[in-house]
């Protein structure tokens, strides 16, 4: 009676599979959870930023000469040469598509960072869809205590968190408000002594 018969795995089966499982990458998930956190926590968490100019900006000064990777930065960028390489900048987007009841500026504004095809005011309620950066915070926001921050100068939204669910955006870094939201999970400094 062979081997195979008798539910006893093959000589052929055992290479196989030892193939088969050189080839696999490592798998973090077959990791225990314990192991699983420990490697999230060393390393730094994702960050998005979102810079605008909502009244318009000379776009030679933003836009890289070349595409791909950055290599000299346009002039407004160079304070950043130093972090060139986790950069990535985006250029030639455009907010074409309808609108109803919203002037030009609103236009804009809600199509900013929705790229919807349709965005409207409502009873002078803005209705646009969810923002890149709210969408981003809902998956890398899990990794920190400060999931989104929003800062601006402008008085029309560009953050949405769903449909018709405007972020509004604080515009002095210093207010109490941005303290308490950053700083929620702060802890007192220990005494010292």
């Amino acid at each position: 009676m062979s081997s195979a018969r008798a539910g006893l795995p093959t000589r052929r089966s055992i290479l196989r599979a030892a193939g088969a499982a050189v080839a696999l990458p490592f798998l973090e998930s077959a990791l225990p959870r314990s192991a699983r956190a420990s490697a999230l926590a060393a390393r730094p968490p994702v960050r998005l930023g979102i810079f605008s100019v909502a009244g318009g900006t000379v776009l030679e000064s933003w836009t890289p000469k070349t595409v791909g990777p950055l290599g000299e930065p346009p002039s407004i960028l160079r304070p950043l040469d130093g972090l060139k390489w986790d950069l990535v900048v985006i250029s030639g987007l455009s907010q074409s598509g309808r609108s109803d009841g919203v002037n030009a500026h609103e236009h804009c504004a809600y199509k900013h960072l929705t790229a919807c095809d349709y965005v409207k005011k409502e009873s002078g309620r803005a209705h646009a869809g969810i923002s890149v950066d709210q969408a981003a915070a809902r998956v890398l926001g899990a990794e920190t205590s400060l999931p989104s921050l929003e800062l601006g100068q402008s008085s029309n939204p560009y953050s949405f968190r769903s449909a018709d669910i405007v972020v509004p955006s604080e515009g002095n870094p210093r207010s109490r408000r941005v303290t308490n939201k950053s700083c929620s999970t702060c802890r007192a400094p220990a005494p010292r002594g």
